[in-house]
């Protein structure tokens, strides 16, 4: 299987920087500096987005088999890769380095940078186009890119880091040292992403939360190197409160329980469910805010997320004609849940302003283990919905 859009899947690894960056020299994490090099990141490229996930991306040249742009190509891109040189590339991750005030404005503003105070004086990197092929194993493969990220980014003077993630990526990112800060959702072809940013000199901060990246920035930040960024004139930033997710669990569980709960009849999926196990469901999703006309999963895609609706209306279609519309307690994504191919069946869209529980497709499995009784009246209740649906959508039967 063919990992994408999230190279922050190293966040649940226990492996420390010294043991990083032997495995990046053992590895063969590379900068690509050849055109012969760069031309095999865009075939991997091609056979991940075409080949393997049948995406139609920016850039696919189908003639070549070949994805590339033109920024790939810019002087202030570097590319990394893993495996063996031209050959057969396993991981790679795509680096835009910018020196203060040189970000593009649209790039500026994709990421919503101008929430961050003083971005203009900052040497900003972007970092996407992350792809990964765990054939050699993801516990040497991810920290060794990694570590070769960080000593990237300390030689380029790098003060902020940005970048995106699918919804239910984000508390991976957020192990490694990635931050929520109120940015926009980011609208893409594969569905919303969630901007995050990183200051990689908050060694404090990495090192609270476990980052693999702890203890890269005493090399290139402090007395005698580069002056890191004032973390209080941050201190703002990352609390803010508006945000258009929220992970914490106890803040998801409340919020579940009184929209969902509150003295109305429960959704199906909830029915028969005892409060211990909507709080443990809680334990495990989060709460996604999401604009009027954001494409919350779109048809073929996959993803295997599940979304409650707390608030707002949504639209279902297929191959472009409306076949349903949701509103507060329905649920979609069910499809692509359960499926093995984890592709969705149908493209949601939210037409007005809304709020979803997402859960996470781990989730059934880990209350499987913990209680069985309360899985499978879950598994029954989601049985249920497909088969209403699937009545509902046979001509007489409505």
């Amino acid at each position: 299987m063919l990992f994408d859009g999230g190279w922050l899947y190293l966040a649940a690894l226990p492996v420390t920087t010294l043991f990083s960056r032997l495995f990046s020299r053992l590895h063969l994490v590379h900068r690509a500096s050849s055109p012969e090099e760069r031309e095999a990141i865009y075939r991997f490229r091609y056979s991940v987005y075409v080949d393997e996930l049948k995406r139609e991306v920016p850039g696919a040249d189908h003639s070549k088999k070949r994805v590339v742009e033109s920024e790939d190509e810019a002087p202030w891109t570097t590319h990394l890769y893993a495996g063996s040189r031209e050959e057969q590339v396993t991981a790679a991750l795509r680096v835009r380095h910018f020196a203060p005030g040189q970000i593009p404005a649209a790039l500026a503003d994709d990421f919503s940078l101008e929430l961050v105070p003083g971005v203009d004086q900052l040497a900003v990197a972007v970092l996407d186009r992350f792809l990964s092929l765990p054939s050699l194993g993801v516990g040497v493969l991810m920290p060794s890119l990694a570590a070769s990220c960080w000593e990237l980014l300390g030689e380029q003077g790098v003060d902020l880091v940005a970048f995106s993630c699918r919804p239910d990526l984000v508390p991976q990112h957020e192990a490694i040292g990635a931050r929520l800060f109120g940015g926009r959702l980011i609208s893409r072809p594969e569905g919303l992403q969630i901007p995050l940013l990183l200051v990689p000199a908050d060694d404090d901060h990495l090192r609270k939360v476990g980052s693999p990246a702890a203890g890269f920035a005493h090399k290139y930040f402090g007395p005698g190197k580069r002056a890191p960024i004032d973390s209080s004139t941050l201190a703002g930033l990352f609390s803010s409160g508006q945000r258009s997710i929220v992970t914490d669990p106890a803040a998801v569980s409340t919020e579940l329980q009184k929209a969902l709960l509150g003295g109305r009849q429960p959704p199906v999926f909830l029915q028969t469910l005892d409060k211990d196990t909507v709080r443990r469901l809680a334990s495990q999703g989060f709460i996604l805010g999401v604009p009027k006309e954001a494409i919350v999963v779109r048809e073929g895609r996959a993803e295997r997320e599940l979304f409650a609706i707390l608030e707002g209306s949504f639209e279902v279609s297929v191959q472009g004609k409306t076949i349903n519309a949701l509103g507060r307690g329905d649920i979609f994504g069910e499809v692509a849940f359960f499926t093995a191919s984890g592709r969705r069946s149908a493209t949601v869209r939210a037409v007005t302003p809304g709020r979803l529980v997402v859960i996470r497709p781990r989730f059934l499995d880990e209350l499987a283990r913990r209680d069985a009784k309360a899985g499978m009246v879950i598994v029954q209740n989601l049985a249920r919905i497909l088969a209403e649906r699937l009545v509902h959508n046979i001509p007489g039967h409505r």
